[in-house]
């Protein structure tokens, strides 16, 4: 449909979506420009069969990752995919240790981590927004995605009072591949 309307000449070659991210879902999808002075933009990474980004790098609590970039640089086998079809993200597997250290080690004195069915969980009695820190994914052109820790974490069932939270981020056995899905990207407009 995007297509059609484009070439009919009535919009331009732009569209955005923003996906709520509670239990109700819905969200917007706007075809053709939004005027929002303060929006930066980071190209797409042309030619890809997928809507690809250049990722350059991640940041925890300010501080950048020490991830070599060539980690997110786009070939046959690598790169940053955005996916709205994708529930969960994935990280590269060379970006996912530091990310999970960094995190650790900036909660470790509040909470109790914990590794469950294979993913890295936290044991908590207070709020996550209390303990655990802002991420920021941050790409070409000088835009940044910030991901608060409920963009992040997944709440599991209570272990004996304590609420267990789980990152969301999984890692890509082998692959070079990130993928921004849902659960990054709720309450984000995204243009395309």
């Amino acid at each position: 449909m995007l297509m059609v309307i484009k070439y009919c000449g009535d919009a331009p070659n732009v569209f955005s979506h923003c996906l709520r991210g509670d239990a109700n879902a819905g969200g917007i999808l706007v075809i053709g420009e939004i005027v929002e002075p303060n929006i930066v933009y980071s190209p797409l990474v042309q030619s890809q069969p997928h809507y690809n980004l250049n990722l350059q790098s991640i940041s925890v609590n300010g501080q950048t990752l020490p991830i070599d970039p060539t980690v997110f640089a786009t070939s046959s086998n690598r790169g940053t995919i955005v996916d709205s079809g994708t529930t969960l993200a994935y990280l590269a597997a060379e970006a996912y240790d530091p990310f999970i250290n960094a995190i650790t080690t900036s909660v470790s004195q509040s909470v109790r981590p914990v590794v469950s069915n294979g993913n890295q969980c936290y044991l908590i009695t207070s709020s996550i927004n209390d303990i655990f820190p802002q991420v920021s994914l941050n790409f070409a052109g000088g835009a940044s995605m910030i991901l608060r820790p409920q963009d992040y974490l997944i709440q599991q069932s209570s272990v004996g009072g304590a609420a267990r939270w789980c990152i969301g981020l999984q890692k890509i056995p082998g692959s070079g591949i990130t993928i921004l899905g849902g659960m990054t990207r709720n309450w984000k407009l995204f243009i395309g």
